[in-house]
């Protein structure tokens, strides 16, 4: 079977492809494109007219049906029902899974049909009686639906059950545990800080530097709408205001509506790289210098990218990350508050200890929070660094396969593979509906998961969210940029994990339920 395990009429579907023309003729490759591992091919031809081929099923083998000239139809049959797949030309072509009795019929005259298969010719592996093959795969053996695609799953190359032995071995699975030290200054090493604080998650780091540098009550802070929620959180809590900015076609803060934004409240810009690309840091930087105003830089899921040269988590005042299983350095649950200011270090750390301090370890003079990083987490940490930038080249692979599987479908927004001078890092794979899809995200959401197939929508904007609104906050806001994404934006399966035969499949089913729309 393929590598993604389909079988049955469940797996089965067309698979398109395009074709390269110039004066000298046409070439359309397949390649890139067969949804497994092909070990042979076959051709049909010359067959006589009314003529009714296949007739036969495969317990293993899957097969891929190409036209160079002419065309048929393909009914594949299982206990669960039948599907008719018509194909021509030489850029359609259907994919055959095992489990199916398929019959082969209305060829147009003139046919020429390649088959490739997945494995050598095995007839034991062939049922060719149709009483046999209901016998075999019967009501009661009917092939289930494929294995279920996680929208991410991370993956452990390195030393992690090294690490994680030796902190079980030596008894130190506390944050007084080495590896939490060794990850603080490795991370600080890669992206050019000069401390880092290791902390229990993402949204503790946004806590802890927005508390750290003094936000309160009758402050401003300037941020995106298009982000997550941990992102205004300690804001909102603190007291402060949050001032929003609409997205731009980055789906970054639009750089150019934060100065007119700037008040004399105004203490501080919130900056979150989001999915693809780095926000602009160069003229927000210029705005926070020329209006001393702190920059705090968000950089969960830019970990390992760059922006003019230098890593996301390099720029501003503080920087914080996380380390979620679906970050491209995970430790399960934790995060990072980088700066290069030596007090607002003493700050950071305080504050994610309960603000332990002298003269006496339980006699506090300021609140923090027990936001510890355990001795385990950091030890995965530090064995995912070592091969981060191997991580990132993987995702970059992962992001051309689907714009490569995707090109050509109507209706739908892939993001590009650069932009300027910055490559993709591809944290996820977004994409966003056109205008003219006629439904929104949460739709082709809910049919790709009836294939198995998990998805996330994009991230719901601040200024529309209750909690934001009942406080007071982000009354009579449009950021139509952020609102649309918000609603026909969504991300397919992107983990490290992710093999390319389910990347083809996922391609292979996204571009069936927009076909069929």
């Amino acid at each position: 079977m393929a590598p993604d395990g389909s079988s049955g009429v469940a797996g089965c579907s067309i698979v398109h492809n395009r074709s390269f023309s110039d004066p000298r003729g046409s070439l359309s490759a397949w390649d890139d494109v067969v949804p497994f591992s092909m070990t042979r091919v076959n051709f049909v031809y010359d067959v006589p007219e009314n003529s009714v081929r296949g007739l036969h099923a495969h317990k293993l083998i899957h097969e891929l049906c190409v036209c160079p000239v002419g065309g048929l139809t393909v009914t594949v049959e299982d206990a669960s029902g039948k599907r008719d797949m018509t194909i021509s030309g030489p850029n359609e072509a259907a994919h055959i899974c095992p489990g199916t009795w398929i019959t082969l019929h209305h060829f147009q005259p003139g046919t020429v049909m390649l088959i490739m298969c997945s494995g050598v010719f095995d007839p034991k592996e062939i049922i060719r009686n149709r009483d046999a093959f209901d016998e075999f795969y019967g009501v009661a053996g009917a092939p289930k639906l494929a294995d279920f695609i996680p929208v991410n799953t991370p993956i452990f190359l390195g030393d992690e059950r090294k690490f994680l032995l030796d902190c079980i071995d030596t008894g130190w699975i506390s944050s007084e545990g080495s590896y939490v030290k060794r990850f603080e200054e490795d991370m600080a090493a890669y992206v050019g800080r000069k401390h880092a604080v290791a902390v229990a998650n993402g949204t503790a780091a946004i806590d802890i530097a927005v508390d750290a540098l003094g936000i309160g009550p009758g402050d401003e802070v300037i941020m995106p709408t298009f982000t997550i929620i941990s992102c205004v959180v300690q804001i909102a809590r603190s007291g402060a205001t949050p001032v929003v900015v609409d997205a731009d076609a980055s789906m970054n803060m639009d750089v150019s509506k934060i100065e007119g934004l700037i008040t004399p409240k105004t203490k501080a810009i919130l900056v979150v790289h989001l999915y693809h690309f780095a926000a602009d840091m160069v003229p927000i930087l210029d705005l926070a210098k020329r209006h001393n105003l702190y920059v705090i830089e968000d950089a969960a899921e830019m970990i390992g990218q760059t922006y003019n040269g230098n890593k996301c988590g390099s720029f501003g005042t503080v920087s914080t990350m996380s380390f979620y299983p679906n970050k491209h350095v995970t430790t399960g649950e934790g995060g990072m508050v980088l700066t290069d200011d030596p007090q607002l270090y003493e700050r950071i750390a305080a504050r994610r200890n309960l603000c332990f301090g002298p003269p006496r370890r339980f006699v506090h003079s300021e609140f923090g929070w027990n936001y510890r990083l355990t001795n385990m987490q950091a030890a995965l940490g530090c064995a995912q660094l070592a091969y981060l930038d191997k991580s990132i080249a993987r995702k970059r692979e992962i992001g051309r396969l689907y714009t490569q599987l995707l090109h050509g479908v109507k209706g739908l927004h892939l993001p590009p593979d650069a932009l300027g001078d910055e490559r993709n890092i591809y944290w996820v794979y977004g994409i966003v509906l056109d205008e003219s899809v006629g439904v929104e995200a949460e739709v082709i959401q809910k049919k790709l998961g009836e294939k198995n197939i998990g998805t996330r929508p994009f991230f719901w904007c601040m200024h529309e969210q209750p909690v934001l609104l009942a406080m007071g906050h982000c009354k009579n806001v449009s950021c139509p940029v952020g609102e649309n994404l918000a609603r026909r934006g969504f991300y397919v399966p992107s983990g490290l994990a992710l093999t390319d035969a389910q990347i083809q499949r996922v391609a292979m089913e996204l571009r069936t339920i927009m076909e069929a729309l």
